[in-house]
């Protein structure tokens, strides 16, 4: 039997009877019906389809890489498999109940024979298989072949529903495994949560430090512009200093020259004060003499006086003209006293005022002399 091409097959187990129509396909496509006879007229009471090909469903989850994703597409796929699997039992559980219904011999008469009732499946066994779909000549389609192919088919069935039970093993174990992972995952999220919560509370920790120290990096740049303010206002101040200082430095050695000239000018002064002061004495040591002179002459006089008294007017014109020279003498004495204090002054200091002073202090004991000199006897 050419298994690459559609097979239709219909079996009578009576006459009275239901007919069991099955058709295998080239996808491996079994399909069991129960119809009813052609000259009861009445529809198909059961219809059973068999597919061995797996479903375009079963490798939806091959390429998807996150973890939760892939969970729900394992629990898809088991899901599935569950269902393929509750599905192939029952539908192994029709065929063996079918199968056991199933007369084991059947007589190979020309009653028993019956011309399939589908169109296509006639067309295609006229095509292909013009001998034995005739429907007068198909004597191979027998109970026993029957059986035995849809024990084959249930073998089948069975090593796929293994397969299936083993898929879904894997499944389970593989999202035994997924559940671990994500029972590892969400204890590492939960760590990683932890320990960004600790980084996060750190980190706030760093910001606000990071925020003192740039409000105290602020703080350092007002005190730095202050500072570099100080800087430059010392900087003035020091030149002004250093200006004050020359300038001092310039007044000092002017002083310095002025008091060097004051100096020698005091030097020439007491030198000059000191030639006239020797004149000053000597003349006043002539006034003394001339007035001791003078005294012998008055007391002379007086004698000459008591003696003769015309000569008095003589003497008093003489007086007269005694104390005319004194007084000439006193007042140049009192110019030049009076000159060199106006000198000592100007251009000396105490010293030159004691030596005035003396001075002033022998020019009125010589008045005084004077004055007595001129006291009568």
């Amino acid at each position: 039997m050419d298994m690459d091409s559609p097979t239709s097959t219909t079996i009578h187990p009576q006459p009275s009877f239901e007919k069991l129509h099955i058709t295998l396909s080239t996808d491996s496509s079994l399909n069991i019906s129960l119809i009813p006879d052609s000259a009861t007229g009445l529809s198909p009471t059961n219809s059973i389809e068999i597919n061995n090909g797996t479903s375009p469903d079963s490798s939806s989850a091959d390429n998807i890489s996150d973890d939760d994703t892939e969970k729900e597409t394992s629990e898809k796929r088991i899901s599935f498999l569950r269902d393929e699997v509750a599905v192939g039992s029952h539908k192994i559980r029709q065929l063996e109940q079918i199968a056991t219904d199933l007369p084991r011999d059947m007589p190979s008469t020309p009653s028993t024979r019956s011309i399939p009732q589908s169109p296509v499946s006639t067309q295609y066994l006229h095509t292909k298989m013009p001998y034995e779909a005739h429907p007068y000549r198909s004597n191979w389609a027998t109970t026993s072949h029957v059986i035995e192919h849809l024990q084959g088919t249930i073998d089948s069935l069975k090593r796929e529903l293994k397969e299936q039970v083993a898929k879904a093993n894997e499944e389970r174990q593989g999202k035994d495994a997924l559940n671990k992972r994500c029972e590892v995952s969400q204890l590492e999220l939960e760590q990683l949560r932890l320990e960004n919560e600790s980084l996060n509370d750190v980190i706030g920790t760093k910001e606000q430090r990071v925020k003192q120290l740039e409000r105290d990096i602020e703080q350092k740049k007002v005190d730095v512009k202050g500072l570099e303010n100080n800087q430059l206002e010392y900087i003035g101040s020091k030149r002004e200093y250093e200006k004050t200082v020359a300038k001092f430095k310039d007044d000092q050695e002017r002083s310095k020259a002025a008091y060097d000239s004051v100096v020698s000018c005091k030097d020439m002064l007491e030198r000059g004060y000191g030639l006239r002061f020797d004149q000053i004495t000597t003349h006043i040591d002539r006034l003394q003499t001339t007035g001791k002179s003078d005294k012998d002459r008055i007391s002379r006089l007086e004698n000459i006086i008591l003696l003769q008294s015309k000569e008095r007017d003589h003497l008093a014109a003489l007086q007269a003209e005694i104390d005319e020279e004194h007084e000439r003498h006193i007042s140049a004495l009192k110019v030049l006293v009076t000159s060199i204090a106006a000198d000592v002054l100007d251009r000396n200091g105490e010293q030159t005022d004691a030596q005035l002073n003396e001075t002033t202090k022998l020019v009125d004991e010589l008045n005084k002399t004077y004055e007595l000199l001129r006291t009568p006897l």
